[in-house]
This record gives structure tokens, C-alpha cells and sequence, in this order.
């Protein structure tokens, strides 16, 4: 994740772009991926967390209604 409001996903066999995930309006500040490496979710200063499957790099929720940046971010699912 970065200021530029992306999430990218790099190959660590080859170091390829393997995926970049939209969807962010402002830069990104804090990102998970959960237990079973399945999904990443990311919060970013435009108050969302918004969340991707790693499979298929489609996007699986956008959780909104905070009321300030998201500065940390840890998952449970």
C-alpha cells in the first residue's frame, strides 16, 4: 500500500507485478492480510478499510463510517 492510493502485489518467486487493487481515494496507511492468506485489507486516510480476495484479487467489502484516517489496522477473519 501506498500514497499513490494503490495496493500491489508483488510475486516473490520472480519479483513480477502479480496484481494492483483500486479503490482507495487517499494513501494508504496500514494494510493485513488475514490467517489463511486468502484475503488483504487496507485502511486508508479516506476513512475506509476495504478488503480483496487473493485468489482472485476481486473485491470482497468496503467498510465504511469512520469518522477519522485509518492509522492501524489488524484482522480477525
Amino acid at each position: 500500500g501506498s500514497d499513490d492510493c494503490l495496493v500491489k502485489i508483488w510475486s516473490t518467486h520472480n519479483g513480477r507485478l502479480f496484481a494492483t487493487l483500486r479503490g482507495h481515494s487517499a494513501e494508504i496507511s496500514d494494510m493485513a492480510v488475514n490467517y489463511e492468506n486468502t484475503m488483504i485489507a487496507a485502511g486508508s486516510c479516506d476513512k475506509m478499510i476495504r478488503v480483496w480476495c487473493l485468489r482472485t484479487c476481486a473485491p470482497v467489502a468496503v467498510l465504511h463510517g469512520h469518522t477519522g484516517s485509518i492509522t492501524s489496522l489488524q484482522v480477525c477473519f
